[in-house]
């Protein structure tokens, strides 16, 4: 956390933020990429994005108008609406279109993207055991075929890329091995919000394991030649 001295600004990197409003540092750099103008950071001279309490407030409303009913793009809309208004995030949102007062039931989720404690932990499990997959695989395709179980796990399908479609998520699950292929749930599904907020940062770990893999075996292959007589 980051206080100015000259302005009484309190700054927050973004793991400050993240464990200050709840969501995963993951969900909220999906959120500022998707929806811009919902988190607005200044830029030090070293490129670093730093927040204030009113990214704080939105992020925070974002995760009440969820947990009220509405979708995830309709409260960042609303939310985008009131900062450029110069707003409370909240401001105009009637009691009924809230969460009720009172502490956070132990069956209901932190997240935005659960909606009970139980679904976001199978969730997460899901992801480890994808993660140890990842770790356990001795090839690119192996790290393909641990994603699409993931997909599978959290409730989504596979599809061809060329199928389209409004139900998929725009990640190729391929890696570069095969024809692309895409996760694909109903938009505003539990399993929508799952692969919404998980399949990004474990596409990208994927990317990075099947990358040192093939590495590897350009490695093997190449010692493996240079290592035979001539013929």
């Amino acid at each position: 956390m980051v206080t100015t001295n000259a302005v009484p600004v309190t700054r927050y990197r973004i793991g400050d933020l993240a464990r200050l409003a709840g969501p995963a540092v993951s969900t909220l750099r999906t959120w500022q990429e998707r929806y811009p103008g919902l988190l607005r950071p200044a830029r030090t001279t070293g490129g670093h994005r730093l927040y204030d309490d009113v990214d704080l407030a939105a992020v925070q409303a974002m995760q009440q108008l969820v947990a009220a009913g509405h979708s995830v793009s309709a409260a960042a809309a609303q939310v985008i609406q009131q900062r450029d208004r110069h707003l409370p995030p909240l401001e105009g949102v009637t009691a009924a279109e809230r969460p009720a007062p009172g502490p956070l039931r132990m069956d209901k989720a932190q997240t935005w993207w659960a909606s009970t404690a139980a679904e976001e932990l199978d969730a997460v499990r899901a992801a480890h055991e994808a993660t140890r997959a990842f770790l356990r695989a001795t090839s690119p395709g192996e790290v393909a075929a641990a994603v699409v179980r993931f997909v599978g796990d959290v409730g989504g399908t596979v599809q061809p890329a060329q199928e389209g479609g409004d139900t998929a998520v725009p990640l190729d699950l391929s890696l570069g091995l095969d024809a692309p292929v895409l996760a694909h749930a109903p938009a505003g599904s539990p399993a929508r919000r799952r692969l919404e907020a998980l399949l990004p940062i474990l596409v990208e770990d994927a990317r990075l394991a099947a990358g040192r893999l093939r590495a590897d075996q350009s490695r093997r292959t190449g010692s493996r030649s240079r290592s035979r007589p001539p013929g």
